[in-house]
């Protein structure tokens, strides 16, 4: 019944929130408009949070999901295949939701789809670009622990021979 609280196992997902809470804090307060979407009038609010969600789950997909299970069994060209259709596809998601949804409910102003598209394509692009540095980051240290950890085995193993080796030896003296 008494158990440790453990902290390690807290931080990592409170540091998450506190860096998109902080990055929707910052486009929220930094952006006066979005091409036809107005701060004045409330209209940015819905293709930001939209957006967020749509980068949280690049984000995470790409790091939790594509870069264990296709980079640790080699398999460079189904994952560079995958993160390049995840890539296209969820910007292309996003800027047609903007485009034919979001400009049709909330805004006068007709931009061309191809603005919205580029928009959406350079925040992907850099949401990626984070996601690789950390997937690559989290694989690494797992990697490293794996093989820390062979060590130490190999080296109990060894030990636990000499022992045995020894034993007798000092038996018989």
């Amino acid at each position: 019944m008494n158990q440790k609280f453990n902290y390690k196992k807290y931080i990592e997902p409170i540091i998450h929130i506190l860096v998109w809470g902080s990055l929707f804090t910052l486009i929220i307060s930094v952006t006066l408009t979005i091409g036809p979407f107005r701060k004045a009038d409330g209209s940015v609010y819905y293709p930001i949070i939209f957006g967020g969600i749509v980068n949280a789950f690049l984000f995470y997909f790409n790091a939790f999901y594509l870069i264990p299970h296709y980079i640790s069994k080699d398999k460079y060209k189904t994952y560079f295949f995958l993160f390049f259709l995840l890539y296209v596809s969820l910007s292309m998601i996003n800027s047609v939701i903007d485009h034919f949804y979001f400009i049709s409910i909330f805004s006068t102003e007709k931009e061309p789809f191809w603005s919205e598209a580029v928009v959406n394509f350079e925040s992907k692009f850099i949401i990626l670009s984070f996601s690789l540095g950390y997937g690559f980051i989290k694989f690494m240290i797992k990697e490293e622990k794996n093989r820390q950890q062979l060590i130490e085995g190999k080296l109990n193993a060894e030990l636990k021979i000499l022992k045995a080796q020894i034993d007798p030896h000092f038996l018989f003296n």
